[in-house]
């Protein structure tokens, strides 16, 4: 659904959607981190809501990446960019903040806790990488 929503949307063919989707999902490792989610064991109420809360906001956050990738103009003379070119744009103005996820990402996965502080600090920077880069 949340592809056919940005596709609409956007106005952009549900192929390049999901193309751009699956890539950065895959690409940001989101599979780990929505995996780790999973595997947390809260204790107590208000974690367990945490983290019922961090599992729907890491899905919107690929809707928001996503939908940040395909906003891009990146025309050249009046021809559409491909889904790969407005991706490789975003990243190459993302960079700082993407060599930030990576190291933060390294370290999260370095350590054997990963609980709901963590998923609240990776979630500050996936939503840093949605918004517009400067």
């Amino acid at each position: 659904m949340d592809m056919i929503e940005i596709s609409g949307q956007l106005n952009q063919d549900l192929e390049n959607v999901a193309w751009v989707y699956f890539r950065l999902g895959e690409s940001l490792n989101l599979t780990w981190l929505d995996r780790q989610m999973r595997a947390y064991r809260a204790h107590g109420h208000w974690q367990l809501l945490a983290t019922v809360h961090y599992r729907d906001e890491l899905d919107q956050q690929l809707r928001d990446l996503t939908a940040s990738v395909l906003a891009q103009d990146g025309s050249d003379q009046g021809v559409p960019a491909s889904p790969e070119a407005k991706l490789e744009s975003w990243r190459s103005a993302r960079q700082p903040l993407l060599g930030r996820w990576k190291r933060m990402l390294g370290d999260m996965q370095a350590v054997s806790d990963v609980d709901c502080a963590v998923f609240s600090v990776a979630h500050s920077v996936l939503r840093e990488l949605s918004r517009d880069a400067a």
